[in-house]
């Protein structure tokens, strides 16, 4: 079903153009063995909203630990993870979750939001910004170290910097369509700028690629707090 549901994705695509506890482990998705796939019957997703200016949900006052804030912060029916984002060890905090079984057995609940947070060089627990994704399409997955963000038309690939306290975009490929339907090809970077002629791409290869990459990277599991 995953990898259905990722020859899905990209099926849209080609329409488009033409308490404190480690995270479990997650369960791998598998890569689309193609890049054809049957149109998509998931509700059109919202694209994913800009990160500047937003602020946390919870006010983590008087917490000095990660198990502070999930046994003080929470209320029932958030979610939470542990986990690292390259060399940073951050805590997910999403509002919801959701099953994301998918069929295969084994109930576990992912999340399409979060806000995160990390330890400062001083060890005091601070806010480091918000993720969002398009929809329950894309739940919040994580390779090799780097957090994976996606909607219909777009797929970011994040990270974080401790010293700047912020999230950054380590690439995203994406389309955007003009008052006709055309689309354009754009990429950009946080950290590298923006290849190609000013952010402009000649197709969407790369959006292909982070697809196949996002396919391939591990969903993010939650615990949910119940009190």
């Amino acid at each position: 079903m995953k990898k259905l549901l990722i020859l899905a994705i990209i099926g849209i695509m080609v329409f488009a153009v033409t308490a404190c506890g480690g995270a479990k482990t997650p369960e791998t998705t598998a890569a689309p063995e193609s890049t054809a796939a049957p149109e998509s019957t998931e509700p059109a997703a919202e694209e994913i909203p800009d990160e500047e200016g937003i602020v946390p949900a919870i006010d983590i006052t008087g917490c000095s630990t990660f198990t502070d804030i999930i046994d003080t912060k929470l209320t029932n029916g958030m979610g939470y993870a542990q986990l690292k984002v390259d060399d940073t060890e951050v805590l997910l905090v999403a509002p919801s979750t959701f099953d994301n079984d998918l069929d295969e057995n084994e109930r576990y609940d992912a999340a399409v939001e979060s806000d995160i947070y990390f330890y400062d060089a001083d060890g005091s627990i601070m806010y480091m910004g918000k993720i969002k994704a398009g929809g329950s399409s894309y739940p919040l997955a994580i390779k090799d170290g780097k957090i994976y963000v996606g909607s219909n038309h777009g797929m970011k690939i994040m990270t974080v910097d401790p010293e700047l306290a912020t999230v950054l975009i380590v690439d995203e490929a994406y389309i955007e369509f003009d008052s006709e339907g055309n689309e354009t090809y754009l990429h950009r970077s946080d950290i590298n700028g923006a290849k190609g002629n000013d952010g402009v791409l000649e197709d969407d290869s790369l959006l292909r690629e982070y697809l196949t990459a996002y396919g391939e990277a591990e969903v993010i599991r939650y615990d949910v707090v119940s009190k």
